[in-house]
């Protein structure tokens, strides 16, 4: 919490008023105080005091268009972000893989996320506390 007394008697105008540098400065270090990236974390099942996975193995055959051997490739994660207001936010977030010399970006059709905890289909609102689950689906 930050309070600058800004407002409280006549100010100078020419720029060389303290109170008015101090408002400056306390709406500044709010600002700062606020911006923190989302916290993103890849979890091992579908449970809260599940381990974070820390990388996945994605066997692909570059015959086959880049793309992953196994049919359904399936990530359970949660999200964390320090800035929401209320329990929901809209967030967006790409997905891709790295197949070994280049990062390959997933298209929206090829993904389908889950809200684990509700069991209903996410749609840009991610929840913090959550669990959902990502699945992909490649026509192989």
């Amino acid at each position: 919490m930050t309070y600058s007394g800004m407002g409280n008697s006549e100010l100078d105008h020419s720029g060389d008023d303290l109170e008015t540098k101090l408002f400056i400065n306390t709406v500044v270090a709010a600002y700062k105080a606020g911006v923190e990236a989302p916290d993103l974390k890849i979890l091992e099942a579908p449970d809260k005091n599940a381990a974070e996975k820390k990388y996945e193995y994605i066997t692909y055959d570059s015959s086959l268009s880049d793309k992953p051997i196994e049919d359904d490739i399936v990530f359970y994660f949660t999200v964390s972000d320090p800035n929401l207001a209320s329990s929901e936010k809209q967030m967006t977030m790409e997905f891709s893989y790295y197949n070994g010399s280049t990062n390959v970006v997933l298209g929206a059709d090829q993904i389908q996320v889950t809200d684990v905890t509700t069991n209903t289909a996410a749609s840009g609102a991610y929840t913090e506390g959550h669990i959902y689950k990502s699945g992909t689906a490649w026509s192989i």
